[in-house]
């Protein structure tokens, strides 16, 4: 699978942007069932990052590149505006900034801001777009099928304590590595990072949805929620901590990934904390080792990048 590039005005970059600007909107405030969740993530977790982007004039190199800087970048931005909207609540006297009502303006206008002054800044300038060629698209189909097998035998797994679709996805997650190590001309290389992916997201969610509670694997996510379920109820975050005795909790209180960017997902989309921990969190750690397949590429081949992912995923 390639990515040729084809060139796009500015002019056009700035129109699709404000297109998915106003549909994410329509989706919100309408509170469209699904499609509220689908584009609200799409929009939340990769338009502000690709904005941005064209603001500074970073030069990314492929699809891949491109997917982990605008998810990176987008998650930033959103924890710093959401910092910054938590302040009217001491700056304006508003008991609960962390809504729809001051969100998604707020987000809105730092998307809109960024993409305007990037078109004023480069209007000489064209955006590359990725366009696909797939070489081998039944290859490509099968791997695409990975994801949502291993969702369906997690689901029957938990629910039903049936482990052999499971399993199966298992065998086939093996098969695939070993093909792909092993034979020059069944795959390309250049579905390496594609194959990461599928793999990637496979593993996260065969773990994740394998109940219908938060499965922590001995980790702090039970604390984490605890914290993030205080400043969802709340509608603001305070700095101090709900409880300063607790170390632990204080730990976990402090860090914005866990209070303010789980509540802004959950309150623009609608969706039980829970469910965006659940769902949403384990897609963005699907991007991990796609980004050590990329960095590690740089410093020995991509075979052996391939399979240091593959081992990061294992574990």
């Amino acid at each position: 699978m390639t990515h040729p590039t084809v060139n796009q005005q500015p002019s056009e970059f700035l129109l699709t942007i404000l297109f998915l600007q106003f549909i994410a909107s329509i989706t919100m405030f309408i509170d469209v069932p699904v499609a509220r969740q689908v584009i609200g993530f799409v929009y939340l977790t990769f338009v502000p990052g690709i904005t941005v982007i064209k603001l500074l004039k970073m030069k990314v190199s492929g699809l891949a590149e491109t997917l982990l800087f605008a998810a990176g970048l987008s998650i930033a931005s959103l924890m710093l505006i959401g910092l910054f909207v938590n302040q009217l609540n001491s700056l304006c006297g508003i008991l609960k900034p962390l809504s729809l009502t001051f969100l998604l303006p707020a987000i809105n206008t730092f998307v809109l801001i960024c993409v305007v002054v990037a078109y004023l800044r480069g209007v000489k300038e064209r955006t590359q777009l990725f366009i696909f060629r797939v070489e081998n698209p039944l290859i490509v189909l099968l791997l695409l099928c990975i994801p949502p097998l291993s969702i369906v035998g997690a689901i029957t797994s938990g629910a039903y304590g049936d482990n052999r679709i499971l399993l199966f996805t298992l065998i086939i997650i093996a098969i695939v590595f070993i093909v792909t190590v092993f034979s020059k001309k069944a795959i390309s290389s250049r579905l390496y990072p594609l194959i990461v992916l599928v793999i990637a997201l496979s593993m996260v969610y065969h773990a994740a949805l394998i109940s219908d509670k938060l499965v922590h694997f001995g980790s702090d996510v039970p604390g984490e929620v605890f914290v993030q379920k205080i400043v969802e109820r709340d509608g603001y975050w305070n700095p101090r901590g709900p409880h300063p005795e607790s170390e632990s909790v204080g730990r976990s209180h402090a860090m914005l990934g866990v209070t303010l960017l789980p509540t802004i997902y959950s309150i623009l989309l609608n969706l039980d904390s829970i469910l965006v921990f659940k769902l949403f969190y384990s897609l963005l750690f699907a991007l991990v080792p796609l980004g050590l397949f990329i960095l590690w590429k740089n410093f020995v081949s991509e075979k052996f990048a391939f399979v240091s992912a593959f081992l990061f995923m294992s574990f």
